[in-house]
């Protein structure tokens, strides 16, 4: 996937070898995520990524709550950075499978009533009505079984995240993140 807009570009780059069976049907694999800006909105990033198959959601994993790398690319000094990046390459491949593991394990953590866990973190979560409404509605698209579990929640949030600006998905998808995280 790409996305460019006026003031930032986003890349993401899967590798389909590391798929896992997530569920019947859902297949999820390991990726980067390399976001920038040529204009200074936004520094470069690399993040490990964790991409659901069927359905495009993408999620955003943080080591500690921060990017891999994360740079402001403020003249050429990029052969001083090379190898930082690909460490950060490399890590961000491994946070990714790694994901995968977390993700598998989110289908079997139940989350008591996801609405009022929405409702309850709006503000800090930086969530609209319109959003946390679209969340829940999602939400019930999943299977009865998944709704009121990290992994449904995730998925939800992550779906809606799909209809955002660039770095609003990018932002609410490092949100799912860190939800995945907090088991």
């Amino acid at each position: 996937m790409v996305a460019l807009t006026e003031t930032s570009r986003h890349l993401r780059l899967i590798r389909l070898d590391t798929r896992k069976l997530i569920l019947g049907g859902d297949e999820a694999c390991a990726g980067i995520h390399i976001a920038n800006s040529e204009i200074g909105f936004r520094p470069v990033t690399i993040d490990a990524l964790v991409y659901r198959l069927v359905c495009t959601n993408g999620l955003v994993r943080l080591v500690k709550g921060q990017s891999l790398f994360h740079r402001r690319h403020v003249g050429t000094a990029w052969q001083q950075t090379q190898r930082s990046l690909e460490d950060a390459i490399a890590t961000a491949m491994r946070v990714g499978t790694h994901g995968l593991e977390r993700f598998a394990a989110a289908t079997r953590e139940p989350i008591d009533e996801p609405a009022k866990l929405l409702a309850n973190n709006a503000d800090r979560w930086q969530l609209s009505d319109d959003l946390q409404e679209d969340i829940l509605r999602r939400l019930g698209y999943e299977p009865p079984a998944l709704r009121a579990t990290r992994y449904g929640l995730v998925n939800a949030i992550t779906s809606a995240a799909q209809l955002e600006e660039p770095d609003e998905r990018y932002r609410l998808e490092t949100l799912a993140g860190r939800i995945l995280e907090r088991a």
